[in-house]
């Protein structure tokens, strides 16, 4: 898992971002721009050339069944001819082997900020489960699905762990109005899923609109956040 995304950045360097996410995100990956859309679509559509886009995995999370993975770590955006830097931030990916295993991105979506500093966990695969549980998610998420190594990712609040985030932040980032998945999956061994979907959010004077991607691991007492991100 960690040589594929290792992988797929080194082709987007050698050849073009383009042609790098039109080879490793399945023909159903879902990239968010910011709203959620497929991948494809987005990409063939998007001219060749433009800045450099380099990034690196920092932690990767694989499925005990090892066919779905997480992976996130820093991205950063170069101005192509004197690698000026235009942008930065985090990106978080779920990956998917396909038919003839081979791994492929199934959702890709990312936030400007810095990242340097963050201290990813050791990567690490998901350990089964001793008695089958209900595999349905969760269909809102909130303060009880964050263990104390959860990561949240929110649009200006940068990086946290669970353990760094006092809960009145974590319920600013949750406090939506409406929100609707608009896909989820499951490994196959039922301990790794994830969904992603689109929100609402007002303020006194406008409706705030995001998406948000929630990679879960389940656990004895039920499903627990990996990895949450959202977009505005």
């Amino acid at each position: 898992m960690w040589k594929a995304e290792q992988g797929f950045a080194q082709m987007a360097s050698d050849s073009s971002v383009k042609q790098a996410f039109l080879h490793f995100l399945h023909p159903e990956a879902y990239v968010f721009t910011p709203k959620a859309e497929n991948g494809h679509a987005v990409y063939s559509q998007r001219p060749e050339g433009g800045p450099l886009l380099e990034w690196a995995p920092a932690w990767v999370v694989v499925s005990q069944s090892g066919e779905m993975a997480l992976s996130t770590g820093c991205f950063q955006v170069l101005q192509r001819d004197n690698r000026e830097l235009l942008a930065q931030g985090q990106f978080v990916s779920v990956w998917m082997k396909d038919s003839l295993g081979n791994w492929r991105v199934m959702a890709d979506m990312g936030n400007v900020g810095d990242c340097s500093a963050a201290a990813f966990p050791a990567s690490r695969q998901l350990n089964g489960l001793n008695e089958a549980r209900d595999k349905k998610l969760p269909q809102a998420v909130n303060l009880d699905h964050f263990a104390a190594g959860s990561g949240i990712h929110a649009s200006g609040k940068g990086i946290h762990f669970r353990e760094q985030m006092k809960d009145n932040d974590l319920l600013e980032v949750l406090a939506v109005d409406h929100a609707e998945i608009l896909y989820s999956q499951h490994s196959q061994a039922g301990d790794m899923a994830y969904s992603l979907g689109r929100y609402e959010r007002k303020t006194e004077d406008k409706i705030l609109s995001g998406s948000f991607l929630a990679i879960w691991h389940r656990h004895q007492e039920g499903w627990k956040i990996l990895w949450y991100i959202q977009n505005e």
